[in-house]
């Protein structure tokens, strides 16, 4: 149950970060790149290992940077066909195209977590989670504090899904 709760406070931050950063491409570069400089800092690894991490850790958030789009993609067109009062068929269809999406995200997360463990001791390995999660939530943190929500409770996009979404 924890390994799941972890992945998916992953998955969550992954999808935050992309879902802030998607319509500034340099805003996304310099959070990756302030994230990576500071993971190395906190590591202190030399030369050659921080250059297998770099590669394994590029590798790994590519993948996951590419699942995330992919679900914020059918997300996205989920979320139209809900406006447009789509059909059962379609809205399944879609759904399921969301549900699948969001297992190869899953499953990105995942091998990400797992390559790290494979070329990191268990004290960096340790180190590696927990700033990961501390830097998402940090810059959650940030975001939401300086008016960075998407979608917040009380908005004209979320107040207009609920209003044509009722029972």
């Amino acid at each position: 149950m924890q390994r799941f709760s972890f992945l998916l406070m992953m998955v969550l931050a992954f999808s935050f970060i992309d879902l802030v950063s998607q319509d500034n491409p340099k805003s996304r570069e310099r959070i990756e790149t302030a994230k990576k400089v500071k993971l190395l800092e906190i590591l202190d690894l030399n030369e050659s290992e921080s250059e297998k991490f770099l590669v394994k850790y590029n590798s790994a958030e590519k993948l996951v940077k590419e699942k995330n789009e992919l679900f914020h993609k059918y997300t996205q067109e989920l979320m139209q066909l809900l406006d447009e009062k789509a059909s059962t068929k379609e809205l399944s269809d879609k759904s399921a195209a969301v549900i699948n999406a969001q297992k190869e995200l899953h499953s990105a997360v995942e091998n990400k977590i797992s390559s790290m463990k494979s070329i990191l001791s268990e004290q960096n390995f340790a180190k590696f989670l927990v700033f990961d999660m501390q830097f998402n939530q940090r810059l959650r943190k940030m975001l939401f504090e300086r008016g960075g929500e998407e979608f917040p409770p009380d908005s004209k996009k979320f107040k207009k899904f609920r209003k044509n979404n009722r029972d």
